[in-house]
C-alpha cells in the first residue's frame, strides 16, 4: 500500500472517530436536556401541588391573627388593647386623630395622672358622663381613632373586629374633610390601618375600591393564587422567630447575653416589624401648658389634590361601613368634628359644603343619626393647639356634645338599656349559681 493510501485510510478513521464522538456528545447532550426538562416539569409540578394543598388547608388561618407578628403601628396596638377586654366596649369611637388628641387629653385630665396614648384607649370620661346623662352606670367606651384614618379604615375596623363577641353596641363615628380626600393617600389599601387590619377581614368584594389600578391589584391577587407569595411576610417572620428561639439559648450559653441588645432591644427585630410607635413615646399630662402649632403648611398638602374619584372611593366605604353595621345590628352616630376657623380656609372652595351633603344623604337612606356639634356650641381658637386638634378645654366641650348626640338618639339608647339588661340578668344568675 502507498504512503497516499495509507494517509487516506488514517483520514476516514479520524473522521469515522470524530463522526461517533459528535454522535455520543449530541446523544450525552440530548439526554442531559432530557432530563432538565423532567426535573424541571416534576419541580414545577410539586410547586403547584404543594401550593394547592397550602391553599385548600390555610394553615396561618388557624392561627389568631392577633398571634402573628406584625410591626407596632398604632393600629397593632388598639386592636391589641381592644381584643384583650374582658367584655366588649358598649360604645366604640371611630375616627382619626381629629378624636384620639382631644380623647386622650381629656382622660388624662380626667384621671388627673398621665396618659399613654399607646396603651390606653379608653374613653372612661365619655362613657361616666353619658351613664350619668342617661341613668345607666358602668358603661364603657373604647377609642378607635387612629392617626391619619381614613373612611375606608374605619370600614376595616367595622368589618374586621366590631363583630361577634366583641360588636359594641354603638359606635360614633366622627368625621372631617379630610377623611375623604387626603391628598396623602394615593390608594386606600395603602394606608397601615387597612394593610394591618386584612387580617382580620376579607377584602375581595372591596379590593376595587381598595386598590383602584390594576397594578395595584396585581400582588393581592398573585397572593391569593399563590400561598407563600400572599402570606410570605407572616411565613418568613414565623419562621424567623423560631430560629430564633432555638439557636438563642445556645449562643448565650456559649457567649453570654449581647450588650448591644441589652441596651437596645429593637436591635435584633427584623425589619419588617420595627415599630412606628412604641409605649413611652406619646405620653400627655393632665395639666398640658397652653400652646398652638401651626399646621397649615400640612393641611395645605392634605388639601392640595380636591381629588373627585377619592371623594367617591371614600363615599363608597361609608355606605358599606353603614351597611355592615346595620347587619350586624350596631347603632351607628356619625358626628361632624369641628375644626377651626383657619383650617376651613384651607379647603378647596365648595368641598366641604359637599362632604356634608353627602354625609347627610348617606344618614338619611341608612336611618342613622347625624349630629353637628357646631349647632349647638361655638368652638373658638382657644379650643385647639393646632388647626384641627383640640386640646383638652376644646376636647371636653366636644364629648359633652357626644353625650348629647348618643342621649337624642332613641334607638341608641335602646341599644344600651337591652345590652345592660342581658349583663344584669347574667349577674344574677352566677351569683344564683
Amino acid at each position: 500500500m502507498s504512503k497516499n493510501d495509507t494517509n487516506n485510510e488514517l483520514n476516514k478513521c479520524a473522521a469515522e472517530d470524530m463522526r461517533s464522538g459528535s454522535a455520543l456528545a449530541a446523544s450525552a447532550g440530548n439526554s442531559k436536556w432530557a432530563w432538565t426538562k423532567y426535573a424541571t416539569l416534576v419541580g414545577v409540578a410539586i410547586f403547584f401541588a404543594f401550593n394547592f394543598v397550602l391553599l385548600l388547608w390555610q394553615p396561618l388561618n388557624k392561627v389568631k391573627p392577633e398571634a402573628l407578628p406584625s410591626a407596632h403601628t398604632w393600629t397593632y396596638w388598639a386592636a391589641r388593647e381592644f381584643l384583650s377586654q374582658q367584655k366588649p366596649s358598649d360604645i366604640v369611637i371611630c375616627g382619626s386623630s381629629v378624636l384620639m388628641h382631644p380623647i386622650a387629653r381629656v382622660e388624662a385630665v380626667h384621671k388627673n395622672k398621665n396618659l399613654d396614648y399607646v396603651l390606653d384607649h379608653q374613653s372612661t370620661y365619655f362613657a361616666d358622663a353619658l351613664g350619668n346623662s342617661i341613668g345607666q352606670q358602668n358603661l364603657s367606651c373604647f377609642s378607635f381613632a387612629l392617626p391619619g384614618s381614613m373612611i375606608s379604615d374605619n370600614f376595616m375596623v367595622m368589618r374586621g373586629l366590631l363583630t361577634g363577641a366583641h360588636k359594641p353596641s354603638v359606635v360614633v363615628l366622627g368625621l372631617t374633610l379630610r377623611d375623604f380626600i387626603d391628598s396623602g393617600v394615593t390608594c386606600p389599601g395603602a394606608t397601615p390601618p387597612f394593610r394591618y387590619l386584612k387580617r382580620y377581614a376579607n377584602i375581595d368584594d372591596v379590593i376595587d375600591l381598595a386598590m383602584p389600578q390594576i397594578w395595584q391589584r396585581f400582588d393581592y391577587w398573585l397572593g391569593k393564587l399563590v400561598y407563600v407569595n400572599g402570606k410570605k411576610m407572616d411565613m418568613q417572620t414565623l419562621l424567623s422567630e423560631q430560629v430564633k428561639s432555638i439557636l438563642d439559648p445556645v449562643f448565650k450559653k456559649e457567649f453570654g447575653p449581647c450588650r448591644l441588645v441589652e441596651m437596645d432591644p429593637t436591635r435584633n427585630t427584623p425589619s419588617n416589624l420595627r415599630g412606628e410607635i412604641e409605649p413611652g413615646m406619646m405620653i400627655v399630662g393632665p395639666h398640658e401648658a397652653a400652646s398652638y402649632l401651626d399646621n397649615t403648611a400640612e393641611y395645605r398638602k392634605r388639601y392640595r389634590r380636591n381629588d373627585p374619584k377619592m371623594f367617591e372611593i371614600q363615599s363608597s366605604f361609608l355606605e358599606k361601613l353603614l351597611a355592615e353595621a346595620k347587619a350586624n345590628d350596631v347603632r351607628v352616630i356619625m358626628v361632624n368634628v369641628p375644626v377651626s376657623e383657619q383650617n376651613h380656609t384651607l379647603m378647596p372652595v365648595g368641598a366641604y359644603e359637599k362632604y356634608q351633603a353627602r354625609v347627610k344623604a348617606l344618614a338619611s337612606k341608612w336611618g342613622v343619626e347625624y349630629f353637628d356639634p357646631s349647632n349647638n356650641v361655638q368652638f373658638v381658637q382657644s379650643d385647639f393647639y393646632d388647626s384641627v386638634h383640640m386640646n383638652a378645654d376644646g376636647g371636653k366641650k366636644l364629648l359633652d356634645q357626644f353625650v348629647l348626640a348618643v342621649r337624642g338618639d332613641s334607638r341608641s339608647l335602646a341599644a344600651l338599656s337591652a345590652r345592660s339588661t342581658v349583663a344584669n340578668k347574667a349577674v344574677l344568675t352566677d351569683k344564683a349559681m
